[in-house]
């Protein structure tokens, strides 16, 4: 599953969420931020910084035979694990990434875990988010309301389209806990539909 779009902060939200979520029903759930701009993701959960492998050297070496080796374990949900950008990569580092790097190193995790969620972000150059979102079962893409929304799609909705043509923008990502909830009972029922 992909989470995709803006704000930030409401997308990861509502990705750890549903991790969560499966967690409780005893399932094994790996995250991949994709930022290769800034550790998103580690901040978020307040992680220490550069604690554990990071998802460019996991992208770098695809010759190791566990995957799950590149995931550190969520210290508060033992059944959630997260790979995630350290701080202070070489920008040159990550050019070198190539898109079967990250297509290899996705099919791999997603044979390591029940469940892969990938915390997309919305570079279009990024080619982790961009595998991600070709490779992806579902694609969840959060958008703000009004003016910056329909700028939003505008520019980032052709570049969607040529990847999936099975997305559709929520939009009510504003709401505070109440809406995320839903948002989250929603997810999970799909989830169960499939089970």
């Amino acid at each position: 599953m992909v989470f995709y779009g803006l704000p930030p902060e409401e997308r990861t939200n509502l990705l750890l969420g549903v991790a969560d979520w499966l967690a409780e029903r005893g399932k094994k759930v790996g995250i991949v931020d994709s930022s290769l701009s800034y550790p998103y993701l580690r901040s978020k959960l307040t992680l220490p910084a550069n604690s554990g492998a990071s998802i460019i050297e996991a992208l770098e070496s695809l010759e190791v035979k566990d995957i799950r080796e590149y995931f550190q374990p969520f210290q508060k949900k033992k059944s959630i694990f997260f790979c995630t950008l350290e701080e202070g990569v070489p920008a040159g580092r990550m050019a070198r990434l190539c898109e079967i790097q990250v297509s290899v190193f996705f099919r791999r995790a997603a044979a390591g875990f029940e469940y892969l969620l990938i915390d997309g972000d919305p570079e279009l150059s990024n080619p982790i988010s961009g595998v991600g979102l070709h490779l992806a079962a579902r694609v969840y893409v959060m958008v703000p309301r009004g003016k910056t929304g329909n700028l939003w799609l505008g520019s980032y909705g052709p570049f969607l389209e040529k990847f999936r043509k099975d997305w559709e923008p929520i939009r009510d990502v504003s709401g505070g806990d109440k809406v995320f909830l839903g948002l989250a009972q929603a997810i999970a029922a799909e989830i169960r539909k499939e089970e």
